[in-house]
């Protein structure tokens, strides 16, 4: 009986040793999943056996790239890593230096031929190589102010429709283009920036890019479209005067740019100018232009922003300066007429 209980209680802290690993063998960790290193720096990290193993071990590296795995380092991105040895009787980790070459990313993996090690598929270590880390602040910075500056831009035309009790110069093609922009956008970016699935996918795609959505990219547009369903609702509530042509027709057609915020349009110019920057000093630290394409909804909304932005800036501030609508609305009614404001207009 006591012979019994005493093998039971060795198996159970035994059991407790090996961390519930299945089979009890011991795996590796490194001491760190996620690192980044600008070109021709060096960081070291530890590799180390969760539990004793019995006799020592030579670990061999591998380097992922994509869906492509070889013990060679293909790519030039790093300075090849020696193998290394785990000894016998000992937790003790070892050091592993890691030498950045040029910019880019790959993964480092381990492989060992020892029967006493095992679940070496989670031990592995993602490496981001960048050509100056100053300009990984700067990015983050700039990713922000655009954040700011495209965020607020909702604001003047919510107030100002708030103010006037009217949605009169404000185009619904305009709203309903925007929602819908932007919750394709917002799918695109959670999954590309929350969703495994999607991340990998894009990986195999891109095996030397980078993820080009940042955080910033995801809170903007949950926001983007929170604030435009608002701006939608202030539509069914307040005067609207029946517009349906494009904005920036219908500027023309009234000769004017009353009821558009401009503030709205330099913001959104400020935002859509500085989206576009992060995506290039991005592309250009990770030496990774495909990147600029692989996120071509950001690069669109930003592109196409200013391109209509300089058009309105145009309408508000050159050919329309200071100028009434040329056309009103029908006292009493939704209806809007091509009639000039100084004409009597009957009222029955």
């Amino acid at each position: 009986m006591m012979a019994i209980f005493s093998v039971t209680t060795v198996c159970f802290v035994a059991f407790l040793v090996r961390g519930c690993t299945g089979t009890g063998l011991p795996s590796l960790t490194f001491s760190k999943t996620d690192i980044q290193l600008a070109v021709d720096s060096t960081k070291q990290l530890t590799l180390t056996p969760q539990s004793h193993i019995i006799e020592d071990a030579t670990i061999l590296f591998m380097y992922e790239s994509g869906k492509d795995t070889s013990y060679k380092e293909k790519h030039n991105l790093i300075v090849p890593v020696p193998n290394v040895i785990i000894h016998g009787n000992t937790t003790k980790g070892v050091k592993v230096n890691i030498t950045a070459v040029t910019a880019g990313h790959l993964t480092l993996r381990v492989n060992s031929s020892s029967p006493e090690i095992e679940n070496l598929e989670k031990c592995f270590v993602r490496i981001t190589l960048v050509h100056d880390k100053a300009l990984v602040i700067i990015n983050a910075v700039i990713g922000w102010i655009y954040f700011v500056a495209w965020s607020i831009s909702f604001y003047p035309q919510v107030i100002s429709n708030w103010k006037r009790k009217s949605v009169v110069g404000l185009n619904f093609d305009f709203l309903a283009y925007n929602l819908t922009g932007f919750l394709a956008y917002g799918f695109f970016n959670v999954g590309m920036f929350w969703v495994d699935g999607v991340k990998k996918e894009y990986a195999d795609a891109h095996p030397r890019g980078i993820n080009p959505v940042q955080l910033n990219d995801v809170i903007f547009t949950i926001h983007a479209v929170f604030v435009t369903i608002i701006t939608i609702f202030q539509c069914t509530v307040y005067e609207r005067g029946g517009q349906k042509i494009s904005k920036a027709y219908m500027n023309f057609k009234r000769k004017s740019t009353e009821g558009w915020s401009i503030g709205n349009v330099i913001l959104d110019f400020t935002g859509g100018s500085f989206s576009l920057l992060q995506m290039f000093l991005l592309a250009y630290n990770s030496d990774d232009w495909g990147s600029i394409f692989g996120d071509p909804t950001k690069f669109g909304l930003g592109f196409f922003s200013i391109l209509f932005d300089i058009l309105f800036i145009i309408q508000h501030y050159v050919l329309y300066r200071g100028r009434t609508p040329y056309y009103t609305i029908i006292p009493d009614t939704t209806e809007y007429i091509e009639k000039p404001v100084n004409t009597p207009v009957a009222t029955g």
